[in-house]
């Protein structure tokens, strides 16, 4: 999984790079700047998404580099965001862009999951090795972090993304125990999933025939886009 993101990645790259080049071959006055961003004592870190006020997101190492912490830069400071029970990582991985100050993203609990999972986050936060940890979604505001809970069943969830109405998405777990996993890191079926403002919780099933689901965005009408497949690559 992670050889076919990283050369989707550099496919991406070289495509902006393609993009970018012809504007500023034609209009070569033009300027821009690169401004680095604080750190929280470590040597690493990764900002993956800016909205329009200009809040940057993603994640910065503490001092040592082993525990990631999820991250919001104002005009270039790091400021933490906490983790969900005071668990060791936390990230936003994936871009965020509402501009009424919801972020969301992923938050590894202190407990180890029951059935031995690797859930979905491990990539992401911490060392980048499988932790066994239980792995909730979390929606932050106004200084606040609040778990997205799973379905009932499961252990985990991952929130992906938010619109300005406040409706978050991502995956979660549920109770079924599901034959298509690849049983080293998954064992429960997970769904795509809409946490509503409310807190209420909507499943988005997959396609016919496929057993597992992720949602990785949404826009302000509500339109959800994600993944659809068996349960070792649905994500």
């Amino acid at each position: 999984m992670l050889s076919r993101i990283s050369t989707c990645l550099g496919a991406l790259i070289l495509f902006i790079a393609i993009a970018l080049a012809a504007p500023i071959h034609l209009a070569a006055q033009s300027h821009y700047g690169v401004v680095e961003l604080g750190e929280l004592g470590g040597t690493a870190g990764s900002a993956n998404g800016i909205n329009d006020r200009g809040w940057i997101t993603g994640t910065d190492n503490l001092t040592g580099d082993l525990t990631t912490t999820a991250t919001l830069w104002l005009n270039g400071s790091a400021i933490p965001l906490g983790t969900l029970e005071n668990g060791p990582n936390s990230a936003v991985a994936w871009p965020v862009k509402n501009k009424n100050g919801v972020i969301v993203g992923i938050s590894e609990l202190p407990d180890l999951d029951p059935l031995g999972e690797n859930f979905s986050c491990w990539p992401f936060v911490g060392t980048g090795d499988p932790t066994g940890r239980i792995c909730k979604g979390f929606r932050w505001q106004n200084g606040q972090m609040t778990e997205l809970p799973p379905f009932p069943g499961g252990y985990s969830s991952y929130a992906t993304g938010v619109n300005n109405r406040g409706q978050v998405v991502g995956w979660a777990e549920n109770g079924v125990h599901d034959s298509t996993c690849d049983p080293t890191f998954q064992i429960l079926r997970f769904r795509a999933a809409i946490w509503q403002p409310d807190g209420t919780m909507q499943e988005l099933p997959p396609l016919p025939g496929d057993s597992t689901s992720a949602a990785t965005a949404i826009n302000d009408l509500g339109q959800v886009v994600g993944i659809s497949g068996d349960c070792g690559i649905a994500v």
